[in-house]
């Protein structure tokens, strides 16, 4: 004959509660991981640093001397005076520095050194300096 205290349901054993309560610790760790691991791959917009800016800058005036057939020898930016330096070479053969101003439009500045470019070829006359940053650009012949 079955005993009584056979018939009463056991509690659960050792091994159950363990795993139990490890379910309920690592829960909330396995929604936080995945929370970062969404958010590290969720793209909320560009990124805009300074060099991207300088970056994009530089790309678009190369692109822009390259399109009017002007090929710049050297290019340096100075970061500190907000200013890009190349050079280009004469119809001699020499080159002659050229200053652009990171604070003004390249192709404003591409276009007003091609107008210089015509009126020195124009007259015959070698460019020495341009400089097309300062408030009033000049050049000189």
């Amino acid at each position: 004959m079955l005993s009584p205290t056979t018939l009463l349901p056991t509690p659960l054993s050792n091994s159950s509660t363990n795993l139990f309560n490890k379910l309920i610790y690592l829960t909330p760790v396995l929604i936080i991981f995945l929370k970062i691991l969404f958010l590290r791959n969720y793209n909320l917009g560009p990124e805009a640093t300074p060099l991207s800016i300088k970056d994009n800058f530089l790309k678009e005036t190369t692109a822009l001397l390259y399109t009017a057939n002007l090929n710049p020898l050297q290019i340096t930016h100075r970061d500190y005076q907000n200013e890009l330096e190349f050079y280009l070479q004469n119809s001699s053969g020499r080159g002659y520095p050229v200053i652009f101003s990171t604070t003004k439009d390249p192709l404003i500045q591409v276009t007003a050194l091609q107008k210089i470019i015509k009126i020195a070829n124009i007259k015959e006359q070698e460019i020495n300096f341009i400089d097309l940053s300062a408030q009033r650009p000049y050049a000189t012949l």
